[in-house]
This record gives structure tokens, C-alpha cells and sequence, in this order.
């Protein structure tokens, strides 16, 4: 079995949930039922038959082994409370597990103190001005839902018809309703994918703000796509001091706490008439500087700052920008206030570093770096693979993600 980092085949989870005494000891174990974390289910996205994972063994420094998850893709979530110094995953007898690619396929990652893990996400106002709102969440939780794209065409279906919707792997395509009588409005749209199955398998039902009957189709050029990112990573909006329903997104590109704190601060200056001026953009360390463009009659639009941050290397290494309710066209310049500055926060799930290492014939070959984990392929059991933690785990939630393909 080859893990490349592209396919999706399965997740599970377990949280170390224990506590230290005074001298050094582990109290009884307590269970948590507040946190759930469901299993994904094996779905059009994996190329394997069946599920490729049997088992995941959590050994202790007292007992020899729980398991957490039994092979079959029908099972209800389970978590299991424990503080493991090992994790052995057992896949399909007769697989063998590429140990180049088990680093970047397996994923290990702990939620943080606030014990969850966040969907990738997106949201659009399909050009209503701020009329109406859609927030689209990936239904699994963590980087896993990062990609997940919604594809829009427009036609006419018929009168009153709802928007078709069509899922081929991670992509939800839709076309919305032309019609004179009964264009596509944002309650349409949610009511359409929430039947769809499918699109029901990637995506949780979508989140609407402001009224259902706002036509979406009418003000919104076709075709147009929304990607969900985000997910583990620092956000910060800014209407970038419209006073209007403009909303520019900023996303960090590293995950984790790594993003915090990257902050974007606005001035303005005299760029000049002709209509190729954009933007300036400079990068200092955290910080972006963003000068728009005050010349009367050639105003900075909100379009032409998104595309400036994006474009430029060194800040679209550090976050990347989108429009997420009003248009691009938006001036954002040519008044007395600078936008306030925008400074990027939220990001508390932690991934665990894991280090290849060779445990062959007893031996290892790299020590666990702080905080991380070593990974490997157990001695003699092409099929297996050992995540062995430098100490007993910290006590947080965490999930594995297992990211890969039959070879």
C-alpha cells in the first residue's frame, strides 16, 4: 500500500484523557462524552475495496494493548480514553506499507485545550451585496476537509425546479435555475444538497445567514467555484473600512498556531492614474504592508487588494486572501481612514511532527523529537505500522488521518 498525500481512505481517534498524581502515578481513567469524533466513511474517495485499516493497537506502559478501531466502514464513532506510548496501526493482511510515504500519509494531530478540530470551511454571498450568506463546513473535521471544491454553472431547469446537484470525488457540482419562474434562491440551494447524499458525505448542511428567498442566481456570474481551506489555520476578516457589507477573508498557509499573529496593516498614497497601478505590497517578518492606491479617479478596489496580497511571494506564503460577501469591484480607498490593521488568530489544533525511523531488528534510528512522535514499520509485519512517542502522550483529543491509495 502506497500513503501519498492526495487520496482519503480513513480517520479515527482517541483521546489520552488521564492525570498525574502527586507521585507520578495515572488515576482511574474517565471517559468523555462530550467530545465525539466520528469515523469517516469509505466512500467514493478511497480506491480500496475495502477498508485498509483492521485495527489501531494503543499500547501503555502497563498493558499490552486496546484496540480502537475494528475494520468495517459501518461502525459508530469510538473514542478511547488512554495514554498510549505506542500506537501500532495494523492494516490488511497481505498489504505491504511503502515506509517512504508513511511520514506525509499518516497524520497525527491533538485539538489543543479547546478539544476541537476544525472543519475546513467557506463562505460566499454569491454577489448579494451582503443580502444572504452561505457557509459551507467540511462534514469531516481537520485538514482531511481542506480541497472539498463546489463547482457552480447556471441553466434553466424548469419552473420552480431545484438546483441539480452531481459529486464526482471531492468536488460538488451544481447548476442553478435560470428560470424566470423560480430562480435559485439560497434556501433552494440548501435544501438541494442537504438531499443530496453524496454531497451530504463531504459537506455538513450549509449554514445560511440572512433571508432564504434572496436569489442568488440573477446577481451571480456562472460559472464560478468555492474551495473549502482553512481548516487548523489562523483567519481575521476586514471590510477593510467600507463601513459596507464587504467581507475579505484572510487565511494563514501554515497550520496550527504557526499562523498566529500574522497581521496585514493598510495605508494609503498617491500610486498614480493609470488603471495597471495596483496595490503595493511588502512583507517585514509577520506583518504585510498593504498602500492602496488614493489617486482620485483610480481607487484601489477590493478585487485589486486580493489579487496584490496573492500575487506577491512573500505575503501569499503567509496567508491568502478572498472575497467572501460583496463585489470585487468594492473601492476600498479614497477616504480620510485607513482600514484597521488585520491580525490573524484561532488556530489551536497542534500536529504532532513525526520522524521516519527504522525499527528493525530492535533497533531505532532517530530519537523522537520533542513534543513528536517516531514512525515506522513494525519489524517483520510489512502491514504495520508503529507510532512510538518519546513519553506517555499528552493529554489531549487527538485524530489520525490516513491519507492513501492501493497500490
Amino acid at each position: 500500500m502506497l500513503l501519498t498525500p492526495w487520496l482519503i481512505s480513513l480517520k479515527t481517534g482517541f483521546r489520552n484523557r488521564f492525570s498525574r498524581t502527586a507521585r507520578g502515578g495515572l488515576n482511574r481513567w474517565k471517559p468523555r462524552r462530550d467530545l465525539p469524533l466520528a469515523t469517516e466513511r469509505l466512500e467514493e474517495r478511497c480506491l480500496l475495496a475495502a477498508a485498509p485499516l483492521l485495527l489501531v493497537d494503543v499500547t501503555t506502559n502497563t498493558d499490552s494493548g486496546q484496540f480502537i478501531q475494528q475494520a468495517g466502514v459501518t461502525q459508530p464513532p469510538v473514542l478511547v480514553n488512554i495514554a498510549p506510548h505506542d500506537l501500532i496501526l495494523k492494516f490488511s493482511p497481505g498489504q505491504t506499507v511503502d515506509p517512504a510515504t508513511i511520514a506525509a500519509g499518516i497524520q497525527l494531530t491533538h485539538a489543543g485545550n479547546d478539544g476541537v478540530f476544525e472543519p475546513a470551511n467557506v463562505s460566499s454571498d454569491f454577489n448579494t451585496n451582503g443580502a444572504a450568506s452561505l457557509t459551507f463546513k467540511a462534514l469531516d473535521q481537520g485538514a482531511i476537509g481542506n480541497g472539498i471544491k463546489l463547482s457552480f454553472t447556471e441553466s434553466d431547469l424548469g419552473a420552480n425546479a431545484l438546483p441539480t446537484i452531481t459529486v464526482a470525488g471531492s468536488t460538488i457540482s451544481v447548476v442553478l435555475n435560470t428560470d424566470a419562474v423560480g430562480t435559485t434562491t439560497a434556501a433552494n440551494l440548501v435544501a438541494a444538497l442537504s438531499a443530496n447524499t453524496q454531497a451530504m458525505s463531504l459537506i455538513a448542511k450549509p449554514t445560511l445567514t440572512g433571508p432564504g428567498s434572496t436569489d442568488i442566481t440573477t446577481p451571480n456570474p456562472a460559472p464560478f467555484s468555492l474551495t473549502l481551506a482553512g481548516a487548523n489555520a489562523a483567519t481575521a476578516s476586514s471590510s477593510l473600512a467600507t463601513g459596507g457589507p464587504l467581507n475579505v477573508l484572510f487565511t494563514a498557509k501554515s497550520s496550527g498556531s504557526a499562523g498566529n499573529g500574522i497581521n496585514i496593516r493598510f495605508s494609503q498614497a498617491d500610486l498614480g492614474p493609470l488603471a495597471t497601478v495596483t496595490p503595493a505590497v511588502s512583507v517585514t517578518g509577520n506583518t504585510i504592508y498593504v498602500t492602496l492606491n488614493d489617486h482620485t479617479g483610480n481607487f484601489s478596489t477590493a478585487a485589486q487588494v486580493v489579487k496584490a496580497i496573492n500575487t506577491n511571494a512573500q505575503a501569499s506564503a503567509l496567508v491568502t486572501a478572498s472575497i467572501t460577501a460583496c463585489s470585487g469591484t468594492t473601492v476600498v480607498a479614497g477616504s480620510t481612514t485607513n482600514a484597521a490593521p488585520v491580525v490573524l488568530g484561532g488556530a489551536n489544533d497542534v500536529p504532532i511532527s513525526l520522524t521516519e525511523a527504522n525499527f528493525s531488528a530492535g533497533t531505532v534510528s532517530a530519537t523522537p523529537p520533542a513534543g513528536g512522535a517516531l514512525i515506522g514499520i513494525v519489524p517483520n509485519n510489512p502491514n504495520e505500522v508503529d507510532i512510538r512517542f518519546g513519553a506517555t502522550a499528552a493529554d489531549y483529543l487527538y485524530q489520525i488521518d490516513f491519507i492513501g491509495r492501493g497500490a
